[in-house]
């Protein structure tokens, strides 16, 4: 069982970041997944070693809903790991659920390594 674990987290890494940047996943099980209902969507938080970046922890959005306040910003983009709302670190759900109104959002494409910002609205 163990071994299979390790396998989908090779796997994951590989799809996530299509193998060019992402040199390792710094957890050893499958990442949790939840639907944060103020972003609309499912989301897995965990780690990731990115080649010039180090160990950067975030959220993947999973899927997300089509009035996701996310969806206009990054779109079906599974290569994102959203590291921070509002200057905090996306280091947990409830971090996630933590933000209304006027939010603030920084990302890290994990295939290339760029880090992008922009802004949602988050309805209360």
């Amino acid at each position: 069982m163990l071994r299979s674990k390790r396998m989908w987290v090779v796997a994951l890494a590989g799809v996530l970041a299509g193998g060019l940047l992402v040199q390792n996943v710094a957890f050893g099980r499958s990442p949790v997944r939840q639907y944060v209902h103020s972003l609309k969507g499912q989301f897995a938080i965990f780690s990731l070693n990115i080649r010039g970046r180090g160990t950067v922890t975030g959220a993947n959005p999973i899927e997300l809903d089509d009035h996701s306040p996310l969806e206009p910003l990054l779109g079906n983009d599974q290569d994102v790991l959203i590291t921070h709302l509002d200057g905090r670190r996306t280091t947990s759900f409830r971090e996630l659920e933590n933000h209304v109104r006027r939010t603030t959002v920084r990302w890290i494409n994990t295939r290339t390594g760029e880090v992008h910002r922009g802004t949602i609205y988050i309805p209360e």
